[in-house]
């Protein structure tokens, strides 16, 4: 059931990250009217074979792509991070009467209600901790597995602790749950201007990408793996050269 469930949730998990890219790239060309049905199919289309290409080269190169999109991906974050500390405004971090009222609705809440309400967030931000087990038996080592899977962890945590600190002291609460693209108005807000929002959707979108990869080699892995367990049909294990 485990194993069946974890495919089929993110088989279906990465239909959404479609969606996400066009959504972005669509607010780039809302001048425009946008891309038509037929633009976006294509596109779509078209990015998808690539991945899938890049796929069937092997495991080790998608893996050295993924690793150059991570990197790119990561730049308009630091950027929020440095920048950000310069835009931040601790008045308006410091929200009034945070324990009894929803600063982003007004609505009455209490702690216990704010932190509940975000748990589901934070569950969702760190999904994908898991799918290093997924793939290590790819590694040369277990161990280096490990030590990347807990740096990779602590990394990613405090990256997500210190943009969720700066945006709230950047764009005030109600700003912030009304935009469509949250870290482009925090970026266009920092000393680089307006040209921060283009540079944080384009981030969005790299990351999309990188994250579409990872997710299709991540759903790829699983059933070749079950396999072994008898889990799932034999030809899931089938292998070209790479």
């Amino acid at each position: 059931f485990s194993t069946w469930g974890y495919w089929i949730g993110g088989l279906l998990g990465t239909v959404s990250f479609f969606p996400l890219f066009f959504k972005t790239l669509n607010s780039l060309y809302l001048e425009n009217a946008g891309l038509s049905p037929v633009t976006t199919f294509v596109i779509g289309s078209v990015a998808l074979w690539i991945i899938t290409w890049i796929i069937v080269l092997g495991v080790r190169d998608a893996g050295i792509v993924n690793a150059i999109v991570t990197l790119m991906k990561m730049t308009p974050l630091f950027l929020i991070i440095l920048l950000g500390v310069f835009a931040f405004k601790p008045e308006l971090f410091l929200v009034p009467d945070w324990t009894s009222t929803l600063a982003s609705s007004g609505n009455a809440t209490t702690p216990f209600e704010q932190v509940r309400g975000a748990m589901g967030t934070i569950l969702w931000c760190f999904l994908g901790v898991e799918a290093a087990v997924v793939l290590s038996n790819r590694a040369t080592s277990q161990a280096i597995v490990a030590k990347a899977t807990m740096l990779g962890f602590f990394i990613t945590l405090a990256v997500y602790v210190a943009i969720s600190t700066l945006s709230m002291g950047i764009v005030d609460a109600k700003g912030l749950s009304g935009a469509a693209t949250p870290l482009a108005d925090v970026l266009a807000r920092t000393a680089i201007g307006s040209a921060g929002a283009y540079v944080a959707k384009i981030g969005l979108m790299i990351s999309v990408t990188g994250a579409t990869l990872s997710w299709i080699l991540l759903i790829v892995e699983l059933p070749y793996l079950a396999v072994r367990d008898g889990l799932m049909p034999k030809w899931f294990a089938v292998e070209n050269s790479r």
